[in-house]
């Protein structure tokens, strides 16, 4: 095969961008990278990396994620660039680095611009802008409960107790319609299972009964109805008070009949990888080998066929004479 001005063997392979090529009886047979990237209209191989303007880009296993650049400055949910300038009516601004330079006394806060003397509430303190410096104090009308602060006003419940903030002062209340059950409190209606025994909440009372159809598996655990549960690559499923067994359908058959579940990977060899994906195995062949036919070759390998002695050097294929 010819291909870019090189002439390649049958059967010799060899790696370009996100593509991996191989001749083939004179034809160039091309197959794609799956760990590649596709982002407005380049490619971009896995573990590579690009900056355009404020974001960072990075390809990981065909998926492109991002991050804000540090030399950059994020106010008001707009990116600025090392050096960009702008204005606003705290006044003039620039972006130093990944820090705002301002020539006016405003605050950046959490993305947002405060003007000198303002004060906003967030999580129970109190925060003011004072000539470009932000402080805070506590909220006093805040009421302190199991670790947390909730604003004066604010009403919840937990463990069917009705809270209520009132200027700093915690007032609770118990509802008479829940129920408690092995120290646990449910609320008026709720629903819940304890092996095979349904429970329902209602008005105060706790009302039960026993499903006959439900199944107990080795362990003791009960199981409803339709109910399932996975043990290796196996789905058990209760019917009628026995379980059917049938087989994941994530799960792959190997040529020994053993089977290994969804994401399971080993190595063949040290040129094919292969992975268990929903059902269906996924064969990667390592870059750095040599295919010729049906044979894989690592990479510094050498055989021989009769007088001609080959050797695979990162993924290329080398012909030579047997000096014997």
């Amino acid at each position: 095969c010819e291909y870019d001005g090189k002439i390649y063997f049958d059967g010799e392979g060899w790696f370009k961008k996100c593509n991996m090529y191989k001749c083939i009886s004179g034809d160039v047979q091309v197959t794609e990278i799956e760990e590649c990237c596709h982002f407005v209209g380049k490619e971009y191989e896995d573990g590579e990396s690009w900056v355009d303007k404020c974001k960072i880009y990075q390809c990981s296993r065909g998926r492109v994620t991002h991050s804000l650049n540090p030399d950059c400055c994020r106010v008001n949910s707009h990116d600025y660039e090392n050096g960009e300038t702008w204005s606003d009516h705290c006044g003039n601004h620039s972006c130093n680095e990944g820090y705002v330079v301002s020539t006016e006394k405003c605050c950046v806060w959490e993305d947002e611009t405060h003007k000198h003397g303002d004060e906003w509430i967030v999580n129970c303190k109190v925060y003011r802008c004072n000539d470009g410096k932000v402080s805070y104090k506590d909220d006093s009308h805040c009421c302190e409960f199991e670790g947390d602060l909730y604003p004066n006003g604010e009403v919840w419940t937990w463990k069917c107790k009705q809270h209520t903030c009132n200027i700093g002062q915690l007032e609770s209340k118990l509802s008479p319609t829940c129920c408690e059950h092995e120290g646990e409190v449910y609320f008026d209606g709720d629903k819940w299972k304890d092996d095979c025994t349904d429970y329902r909440c209602e008005n105060g009372k706790i009302n039960h009964f026993i499903n006959k159809r439900c199944c107990v598996d080795s362990n003791g655990l009960g199981f409803h109805p339709d109910e399932t549960y996975n043990e290796g690559c196996y789905v058990y499923k209760c019917s009628y008070g026995e379980f059917e067994k049938s087989v994941n359908p994530n799960c792959c058959e190997l040529h020994n009949g053993e089977l290994v579940e969804d994401g399971y990977e080993w190595d063949q060899d040290e040129c094919i990888h292969k992975k268990c994906r929903r059902g269906d195995i996924v064969v990667r062949e390592n870059r750095l080998c040599c295919i010729e036919g049906f044979e894989a070759y690592p990479d510094g390998e050498t055989w021989y066929d009769g007088c001609i002695e080959y050797k695979c050097k990162r993924g290329r294929t080398q012909e030579g004479v047997d000096p014997t």
